[in-house]
């Protein structure tokens, strides 16, 4: 079967849907895409099992729920028929501890004492700390790591150092929409309807066509406003949403062992892409506004997601641009964090 625009297969029909399976039936569909939406790695012995955000079913199951996101702990006798093992994970330093680190920060990720800025930027200190012992690491050090960040010690530590780190909102910005056209070439030129829906609202939310420009004033005040529609529109009605979103993008991208590197390069390229979705869904809302409907969230998600599951050029790009700004490392993280909101 040939793959349409982009890799995306042809049988895809409105609402990111399956015109098999949709007209014949579950039992129509190939092994492989029987096995969609599920994801699945072998990491060691172990074996990591998620869904793909990409489908609107499994997002709106695995994001919209009050309570954090549960992760099971099963044992597999054999190998299931139609189970596909995708490709095991970077031969790394640290991948044999994949799973206890992964166990931290999911903890951290959903620590409701912090707000979720908060939390990103306590595990981006958690993984600079475990960096330090990267050489001699084990699983008992790592105990001794979750151990230290639950106690009320780091969490005054915590909230000291938030009260001294400052977000750098015009860095941000820019650092946005440098990657925006990176990625795909301007923030206003599109090559395909794909990346139209998927980065439509970023220029539109700044009042952006082209041969025009804003000032830095207008543009942090554009900011203001739709980060305030943001607020209104996605984190009130959806509180559990972007907590969510991070456990199960950390857990299901194979973080902090994704790539070869420290855990601090891979917490940066998980803080980075992570904060580039929120700046479209930011953007998204201050669009769209009281118009906003769960099924516009979902939408943005999934094809954000289809981006990371099958985007290997998006992933390159994003990588090669923060490899160069990694050089300074405190600058990036104060234009990653907001730690007021």
């Amino acid at each position: 079967m040939k793959l349409g625009e982009n890799a995306v297969c042809p049988m895809i029909c409105d609402g990111h849907l399956c015109f098999i399976q949709k007209t014949f039936g579950e039992d129509f569909l190939s092994n492989i895409c029987a096995e969609f939406p599920r994801r699945t790695y072998v990491v060691g012995d172990a074996v990591t099992r998620t869904l793909s955000l990409n489908c609107p079913i499994a997002a709106k199951i695995a994001l919209i729920d009050n309570n954090s996101m549960q992760f099971q702990n099963v044992e597999i006798r054999t190998t299931r028929a139609g189970c596909f093992f995708y490709r095991a994970v970077s031969d790394v330093p640290t991948r044999k501890f994949l799973i206890p680190l992964q166990k931290i920060g999911i903890e951290i990720l959903q620590n409701r004492k912090y707000t979720v800025n908060e939390r990103l930027a306590t595990l981006g200190i958690a993984m600079s700390m475990v960096d330090y012992q990267i050489e001699n690491l084990s699983e008992e050090i790592i105990e001794e790591f979750a151990e230290k960040f639950r106690t009320q010690d780091f969490f005054g530590t915590m909230q000291n150092n938030f009260r001294i780190l400052k977000f750098d909102k015009p860095d941000y910005l820019q650092m946005m929409f440098r990657l925006l056209d990176e990625l795909f070439g301007t923030a206003i030129i599109y090559y395909s309807e794909e990346q139209r829906n998927f980065v439509q609202y970023i220029p539109q939310a700044f009042g952006v066509v082209e041969e025009t420009s804003k000032s830095l004033e207008e543009g942090y005040r554009l900011y203001d406003e739709n980060f305030a529609a943001y607020d209104e529109f996605v984190r009130k009605p959806y509180p559990q949403l972007m907590e969510n979103y991070l456990a199960h993008s950390f857990f299901a991208g194979l973080y902090p062992c994704r790539l070869p590197g420290n855990l601090m390069f891979n917490y940066f390229l998980f803080a980075a892409i992570y904060k580039f979705f929120e700046f479209s869904l930011i953007c998204m809302a201050g669009v769209l506004r009281e118009k906003l409907t769960l099924d516009d969230i979902l939408g943005l998600i999934g094809r954000f997601s289809f981006r990371i599951d099958h985007g290997a050029l998006f992933q390159k790009v994003t990588l090669d641009y923060f490899q160069q700004l990694l050089s300074y490392p405190n600058e990036l993280f104060n234009a990653l964090i907001d730690f007021e909101n």
